[in-house]
């Protein structure tokens, strides 16, 4: 992302102690790479916020400067369809900031017989995409949807402008969704398949921290939908892979910390998520809605400052994470809950059905806690691995934890963590990661020819 400075450092021996990461020196080797490999081709990720404050200038440029680079646009400061709201996506777009236009959900198959007003946004460099309904049931999704796609398809021919649906969590009510989940998801992403403007999107809002008689609990559905949309989203081959993520406290989850925006992140990612946004990022005209991360004039409240941190580092290892393209996920039960009930498998990993079994690159993991290890290959063959730190935020400490790693064949490691690329010798195939409450890194081993 430019504007957003990327360095990586190399550093050997003694300078890892610095940066909670510890092997030691290597040994001469032959049959690997003759140099690292290099991330240099500029790429962005797409990082997002719900509830779009007001069309000022100032406003926006506070946006940008927590580092999102779009918006989901809706109505409350300009009615759709209106000059205002054209205003408003024009604001956005002199700070950077792209629109996600929203149709609203309860205006439904209108889309397709007259907005007008959304197909004058063809050739608006400031659009990412339309959002034609947040959370549709399944008998919206084989009607209406459908007929928006038809309509969308027919009406951006030719542009880069998203055809963007958001789908139910896998918690959702019966009721609510009227259709089996499993069907649900299929024809979603079907659905979302024959998008032919613009990338493919595949988007969920899944929020996991929940309020409980200890403080906090992680809801035990959150892996398996994240799992289920992502092969849906290898089977398909969707570019984008898209995710909220909870800043707001609201109903029955909890209050949001710099630490648990991160933990978020890397939790999505370790499933190939590409793309972030915050729900929500203005605070909500509904009452019962807590502190999000600007007011209702779009100035700061104490978790922007946080959020801003949490998109910096991300935004300075985008080169490398997006240069990747993701295989599966590895799950890794900590050493503190193997003993928890017996079963010697943690509680969030049970119900998970398309794990990996093994790791191509990794013979074996070892970890404090609860640990994700998403695999990951580039265009080269090379592997790359997001490993993350599962253990709740909220209990801080007692959630930090050390991961090991054993490669089968390297002596490097390219380490992206905290917002920082450096590369380490590794010995012994054996690499140590620290990762406090929250945190992930992404790993590429490399055999270097020395």
């Amino acid at each position: 992302m430019k504007g957003i400075r990327k360095t990586i450092s190399v550093f050997l021996g003694a300078a890892m102690c610095a940066a909670c990461i510890f092997p030691a020196a290597a040994c001469g080797t032959q049959g690997g790479l003759d140099e690292m490999p290099q991330y240099t081709e500029d790429k962005t990720m797409l990082i997002g916020g719900w509830d779009n404050p007001p069309a000022t200038a100032a406003a926006y440029k506070t946006a940008a400067d927590m580092g999102l680079n779009f918006m989901f646009m809706g109505a409350r400061f300009a009615a759709y369809g209106s000059e205002e709201y054209r205003r408003q996506v024009a604001t956005a777009g002199e700070q950077g900031i792209k629109s996600m236009i929203l149709v609203g959900s309860a205006q439904g198959s209108e889309a397709t017989g007259g907005y007008d007003w959304v197909a004058s946004y063809k050739d608006d460099p400031n659009v990412l995409g339309i959002n034609y309904w947040d959370e549709p049931s399944y008998p919206v999704l084989q009607t209406t949807i459908q007929e928006n796609l038809v309509w969308h398809n027919e009406t951006f021919a030719g542009t880069d402008k998203a055809f963007y649906v958001n789908l139910y969590p896998n918690y959702v009510a019966s009721g609510d969704l009227q259709g089996a989940y499993s069907d649900y998801l299929a024809l979603y992403a079907q659905t979302m398949s024959r998008s032919e403007t613009g990338d493919r999107w595949m988007s969920v809002d899944f929020y996991p921290l929940k309020l409980a008689s200890g403080g906090s609990a992680v809801d035990t559905a959150w892996l398996g939908n994240l799992e289920q949309i992502a092969a849906a989203r290898k089977e398909t081959g969707a570019e984008i892979f898209h995710s909220f993520l909870l800043a707001t406290p609201h109903y029955n989850y909890r209050e949001i910390s710099e630490a648990d925006l991160r933990y978020q992140a890397w939790v999505n990612m370790a499933y190939g998520v590409n793309a972030l946004s915050y729900f929500t990022y203005r605070r909500s005209s509904i009452e019962s809605f807590g502190d999000s991360l600007v007011d209702m004039n779009g100035n700061p409240m104490p978790l922007y400052y946080g959020a801003q941190k949490v998109n910096a580092e991300l935004h300075a290892i985008e080169d490398v994470y997006l240069s990747f393209d993701w295989q599966g996920m590895y799950p890794v039960t900590g050493s503190a809950n193997e003993d928890v009930d017996g079963e010697g498998v943690s509680m969030y990993f049970r119900s998970l059905d398309h794990s990996l079994t093994e790791l191509q690159a990794v013979s074996s993991v070892t970890a404090v806690q609860d640990t994700l290890v998403g695999e990951f290959t580039d265009k080269d063959g090379n592997y790359g691995y997001v490993v993350a730190n599962f253990a709740d935020p909220y209990f801080e400490e007692e959630s930090d934890s050390s991961v090991t790693l054993a490669f089968r064949n390297a002596n490097r490691a390219i380490v992206c963590k905290n917002g920082e690329i450096k590369t380490y010798q590794v010995t012994d195939n054996t690499l140590t990661i620290n990762l406090d409450a929250g945190e992930g890194a992404f790993v590429v081993p490399v055999l270097l020819n020395v």
